[in-house]
This record gives C-alpha cells, sequence and structure tokens, in this order.
C-alpha cells in the first residue's frame, strides 16, 4: 500500500492519462490556528508602513501544508490514493484583541490507476519528488539553522522559534538545550 507521501492531489476533476478507477467519498481537513502577541505586534508595523507580514506569510503557509496533510492522511484511512478537485479556503477570526486563521481544505477521495503501461512502467524504475517552491525554501532554511545551531551562531528570536516549531526542526534539540543552559 502507498504512504500519504505519495497520494497525488490536484485541483482539477480528472488528470490526463490516469483512470479513475472508483469514486471513494469526499474528504475534508480543518485547520484552526490563533495568532500569538508577536505575530500580531510584528504585523503591526507592516499595516502601519505597508508591506508583507512574513510572520502571517509563515503561519498561513504552514497552515496550509497542515490541512494538506490531514487531507491526505483522510483519503489514505479510505483507501484512496489521489484527491481530485482540491479546494481550499482561508477565513480570518477576530475580536476581543484576538485573531485566529483558519483553513479548510476539500476534495474527492478516488482509487486511480494509469492508463499508460510505459507511464506506469516508468514510474515503477523511478521516483520522481516534486518541490514546490515554499518546501525548498522551508529545506534550505531548515539546513541553514542546522548549521547554525551545530556551528553555536543561531540566533533564537521569535522568526527561528515559529520556524523551530511549525517545522518540527528536532535536529537542533540538543544545541539548544547547551544553549539554554
Amino acid at each position: 500500500m502507498i504512504s500519504t507521501k505519495e497520494i497525488l492531489v490536484t485541483t482539477t476533476s480528472s488528470v490526463e492519462g490516469i483512470n479513475v478507477k472508483q469514486y471513494l467519498k469526499p474528504v475534508s481537513a480543518h485547520v484552526v490556528e490563533g495568532t500569538n502577541f508577536f505575530s500580531d505586534f510584528f504585523a503591526s508595523f507592516s499595516d502601519v508602513f505597508g508591506g508583507r507580514s512574513q510572520t502571517y506569510q509563515r503561519q498561513l503557509s504552514s497552515l496550509y501544508n497542515e490541512a494538506i496533510d490531514l487531507l491526505k492522511r483522510s483519503a489514505y484511512e479510505v483507501g484512496a490514493n489521489c484527491i481530485l478537485g482540491l479546494r481550499v479556503d482561508l477565513d480570518e477570526i477576530s475580536g476581543k484583541g484576538k485573531s485566529m486563521f483558519m483553513i479548510t481544505a476539500t476534495g474527492t477521495a478516488v482509487k486511480i490507476e494509469s492508463t499508460s503501461k510505459a507511464q506506469s512502467k516508468s514510474s515503477q524504475n523511478e521516483k520522481i519528488d516534486i518541490l514546490s517552491s515554499d518546501k525548498m525554501i522551508e529545506l534550505r532554511k531548515r539546513k541553514k539553522i542546522i548549521k547554525q545551531a551545530q556551528e553555536k551562531t543561531i540566533v533564537l528570536d521569535e522568526t527561528t522559534w515559529d520556524f523551530l516549531t511549525a517545522n518540527s526542526v528536532f535536529e537542533v534539540a540538543k544545541e539548544i538545550l547547551e544553549i539554554a543552559h
């Protein structure tokens, strides 16, 4: 059986060269996360002076990736190897000094098979991982932080902490504990 990482996710209702063997069921994933004081504080500078809020952008990107992972897990649990018709909705709730982001991802869990024997053979012989630009940026930053931690030059500011916690960078735990003592 395939892993959740191998589940194909597409916004379209069909994929060229792929045959849908069975439509299983609609699947959904919901992620709600509150912003914190520091995120709101640093974002307020963007409100006043204009520009982008890198803190919120990172948080939204993390929420998006988490929603897609949860959606894949839901599809996997019903025996699917593909999600068709991906739709992602984003909302924000605020009031009484609090702010939260909500992401809902939905799609149709299906079982697919390739209609091209040549395509099937080539996919068995080689596996190509396609990385999004967000994932490449995350991997570069992860590598940079690990290197800084090993060289004891890491700066533990809010941005670094947000990245470490959002991306579960366990490789630096030992070094951070040493710095904390």
